[in-house]
Formats: C-alpha cells, structure tokens, sequence
C-alpha cells in the first residue's frame, strides 16, 4: 500500500511540475442574433495547463462570461433595458504550439447559466489563436458561443498572464 501511494505521489508531482496556470481578461462583440438585443461581452477565466513535453497541451478551464443587454427605445412607450446575460463555463482546454510564440487551441464543455434567474446552459465552444507577447503574457483571439435551442455568440480579444 506504501508503494502505490508512493507512486501515486510522485506520478502526481510530475504531472503538475510543469503545470501551467492562467487568468485572463477579455472583451467581445456579439455576432448573430445576440447583437440585436446585446452591446458587448466581456470574460474572466482561469485555466491550469498540464505540462507536457510535445507540442499538443491539455488543460482545465473556468470561466465567467457576460453579455450586456441594450436598451431598446420603444418610442411613447419608453425605453426597455434588456440587463446582463451571464454563463458560468467549465471546459477542458486542448492547445497546438504551432511555434513558439504562436498557439492555436479549443475550449469545450458546458455553460452553466446564472443571469437572468432562469437561463439556460448550453454546450460552450471556444476556438482561439494565442500570441505569446513575453514570457507570462499572452494576447489571444477568440470566437466564444454557447448553445442548446439557439446559441449567443461573440468575437474576442484577450489578454492572459501565466503563472
């Protein structure tokens, strides 16, 4: 029994030895459907990268993802403000290190919905290209949607810091 958790430590140490962790920031514009009724959308993420020693990595990721609603001018009967959309994504994270400053990638999982009460979650898709600006910054552009019976979907730019 000593062995196994032996081993099972030392597998686990190495695994996260060259472990990767992330927070970003970022800001979209909607695309489809959801630019009619939303302004802007805007993410906070964290993602933990495993460490690997080829070119493709996978990671874990956690994000808070909103849509501003706009505010629609129904002329004598006033205005109509259409508040904030927010998801909760959780994904697993799969990156291609075409160079080593350029890396092309996916996010993929499930959006959990928050606001408004009553939202619903959907299946979350985030492709991205990634340019490494330093040795902890990173600038990515990135298509984020989330979709069960119709789907809100954004064009966006990021920033990352790496741990």
């Amino acid at each position: 029994m000593k062995k196994l958790l032996l081993s099972f430590a030392l597998v686990t140490f190495c695994l996260t030895a060259n472990a990767q962790f992330s927070l970003g920031a970022g800001v979209g514009v909607p695309t489809g459907d959801a630019g009619d009724i939303t302004s802007t959308s805007y993410n906070f993420s964290g993602t933990y990268m495993f460490g690997s020693e080829s070119d493709f990595k996978f990671g874990l990721s956690a994000s808070y993802l909103v849509f501003s609603g706009k505010t629609i001018d129904l002329d004598e009967l006033g205005e109509l403000d259409l508040g904030n959309y927010s998801w909760l994504p959780i994904a697993t994270v799969l990156n291609y290190s075409v160079s080593d400053k350029l890396t092309v990638g996916s996010d993929v999982g499930y959006g959990i919905g928050l606001s408004p009460e009553g939202i619903g979650g959907g299946f979350y898709l985030r492709p991205n290209i990634t340019y490494a600006v330093g040795d902890k910054t990173s600038f990515n552009l990135n298509y984020s949607t989330i979709s069960d019976d119709g789907s809100i979907s954004s064009f966006g730019l990021g920033l990352a810091y790496q741990f």
